[in-house]
């Protein structure tokens, strides 16, 4: 597997649906972007939240406590802009899977999911220091998830803290402590 050459696809394909996100939701308050994958690395996806939506969400679903307030707003499968331009990716989640297969039958897939999780991390870490996301407002985070919940919390802390400044990151890692 070529890492640099996905490293860059994955670039590319953030950058045109996280420009296209700004672009339409304008007029909302973004508090987070991510890219998010799955426990066999088969997939990447962007998703994004925004104060609006989550507000509009834990209102409709009569969410009180401040532990699910605060579920709704992390949790990335509760966010309102899940697989934004997803299209985008079509071509990054074949490599992928082609790539997730291959080391499942070599018995080499901890190392593949370590390179997957490095080359997303990888990606983000060169927008942001290109400054992608340097127009967005003071408390947006940018972080790296997975739809299985077991890995995501820890793959969320270590992406955010690199990603992220440490005021944004400490507060970050605190999301879900309510007391």
């Amino acid at each position: 597997m070529n890492w640099n050459n996905l490293e860059q696809k994955i670039s590319n394909a953030v950058k045109d649906a996280y420009l296209d996100i700004v672009k339409n939701l304008s007029q909302e308050k973004i508090y987070a972007f991510a890219i998010y994958t799955d426990a066999d690395c088969y997939t990447v996806l962007p998703t994004a939240n925004t104060q609006k939506k989550h507000e509009e969400k834990i209102s409709r679903e009569a969410v009180t406590t401040p532990s699910e307030k605060a579920g709704y707003k992390w949790y990335i499968g509760e966010w309102a802009y899940e697989a934004w331009r997803g299209e985008l990716f079509d071509d990054i989640c074949d490599e992928l899977s082609s790539a997730a297969e291959v080391a499942c039958l070599t018995d080499t897939h901890s190392a593949f999911k370590k390179s997957a999780h490095q080359c997303l991390l990888n990606s983000l870490l060169k927008l942001r220091n290109e400054g992608l996301f340097s127009n967005a407002e003071s408390d947006f985070v940018v972080f790296i998830s997975s739809s299985d919940y077991d890995e995501a919390i820890s793959l969320e802390n270590w992406s955010a803290k690199i990603l992220n400044s440490q005021s944004i990151y400490e507060k970050f890692e605190r999301r879900y402590k309510t007391s």
